[in-house]
């Protein structure tokens, strides 16, 4: 698919075993770019490529857009909800990190 600013939908399937990801990357792009992996409770897949030092709510954006999903979903990693203006270098990301995606609940 085509780059949307920072962020890239670079693959996506059914299930989170055998993905392969095929991207070509030099050096540079290597370094200033990270794969994201994003994966929902269903464990659907979705691999973003992202810029180091945007924010996360572009990539939030591109799931929502990718997933058809009308309501913005939680981001979490390592258990933490991840705020939409923080960067993965904030959180020193180094590339292939996991990103559990859950979707909004309402009433008790």
């Amino acid at each position: 698919m085509a780059a949307t600013g920072t962020v890239e939908n670079i693959s996506s399937s059914g299930n989170s075993e055998g993905n392969t990801i095929h991207t070509n990357t030099t050096s540079q792009d290597e370094s200033r770019y990270l794969i994201i992996k994003f994966v929902n409770q269903e464990d659907k897949v979705l691999h973003l490529r992202v810029r180091r030092n945007s924010t996360f709510g572009a990539a939030f954006e591109m799931y929502r857009k990718s997933s058809n999903l009308s309501v913005m979903p939680n981001f979490l990693y390592n258990g933490n909800r991840i705020s939409p203006s923080v960067t993965p270098a904030e959180l020193n990301f180094k590339g292939r990190e996991q990103i559990d995606v859950f979707n909004m609940s309402y009433g008790g």
